[in-house]
C-alpha cells in the first residue's frame, strides 16, 4: 500500500458532478487515494482505490461500503447513494480493479500521475477484489483506514459493476479471512436485468431495475 497520493497533478475523482449542497466538503467528508500492489491470476498489479471518509473520524460509523469502479469511470453506487451515506458515517472504498475500465479513465485522465497503474488482464479482477476487501476487513497496520476498525464490509454495483459484483460471487466462499470468515458481508446489486445470482452465506440483495412504473 502506498499513500496518501498527493500527486503529480490533479485525482481523478471518479465522481460526476452533484447538485450543489451535496458533495464531499458539503458533508464534511475527504477523499483519499492509495496504490496498492500485489500478485491476482499469479500476475503482479498495482491499482488504485479511493477512500471517502469524514473528516472527524470519530463519527465512523464502522461500516465501509465498497464499490468496483464503473466502466464509465465514474462511482455510481456512491453517486446515488452519497448522502445516505455521509449522513451516517460510512466510508465509501472504490477499488479500480478492471484493466480496460481503469486505462481508459483513471490513467487517461493523468498519465504521469498514474504511470504506476498496471494490470494485466481481465483475469486479476476477483483476486484484487479479494485482496482489497482484506485489506480493509483485517484492520491491520497498512490499512488505510489508519488503525480505525471496519465492523462490516459490504460491496456494491449498479449495471457494468454489478455485473464485476456478480462475477465475484463464485469467488466468495475460496477467498475468505484468516479465520475462514467471509471478506464481504453483504452484496447489493442494482440494473441487474435480473440476471441469475448463486446463494451465498451472507445477506444479497438483487434488484432487476432502478426504474419503476407508475
Amino acid at each position: 500500500v502506498k499513500g496518501p497520493i498527493t500527486g503529480p497533478g490533479e485525482m481523478y475523482p471518479a465522481l460526476q458532478r452533484v447538485p450543489a449542497g451535496t458533495a464531499l466538503p458539503d458533508m464534511k467528508y475527504g477523499v483519499k487515494e492509495y496504490f496498492v500492489s500485489g500478485m491476482a491470476a499469479g500476475k503482479p498489479y498495482t491499482t488504485r482505490i479511493l477512500v471517502r471518509q469524514p473528516d472527524d473520524m470519530s463519527k465512523f460509523s464502522g461500516v465501509v461500503v465498497a464499490e468496483p469502479m464503473h466502466a464509465s469511470g465514474n462511482s455510481w453506487m456512491f453517486y446515488f447513494t452519497r448522502i445516505y451515506m455521509m449522513r451516517n458515517g460510512h466510508i465509501s472504498l472504490e477499488i479500480d480493479p478492471q484493466k480496460d475500465g481503469t486505462e481508459a479513465t483513471v490513467v487517461k485522465a493523468n498519465p504521469e500521475r498514474y504511470k504506476v497503474i498496471s494490470l494485466a488482464d481481465m483475469n486479476q479482477t476477483n483476486e484484487i477484489l479479494a485482496q482489497v476487501g482484506a485489506l480493509i476487513k483485517g484492520n491491520g497496520a497498512t490499512s488505510p483506514l489508519n488503525g480505525l476498525r471496519a465492523r462490516r464490509l459490504l460491496m456494491m454495483g449498479t449495471s457494468q459493476s454489478a455485473g464485476t459484483l456478480r462475477g465475484y460471487l463464485p469467488a466468495h466462499g475460496t477467498w475468505r479471512m484468516p479465520d475462514g470468515k467471509p471478506i464481504y458481508d453483504g452484496f447489493l446489486a442494482t440494473s441487474t436485468a435480473g440476471m441469475p445470482i448463486p446463494k451465498i452465506d451472507v445477506p444479497l440483495i438483487q434488484i432487476a431495475t432502478q426504474t419503476r412504473s407508475e
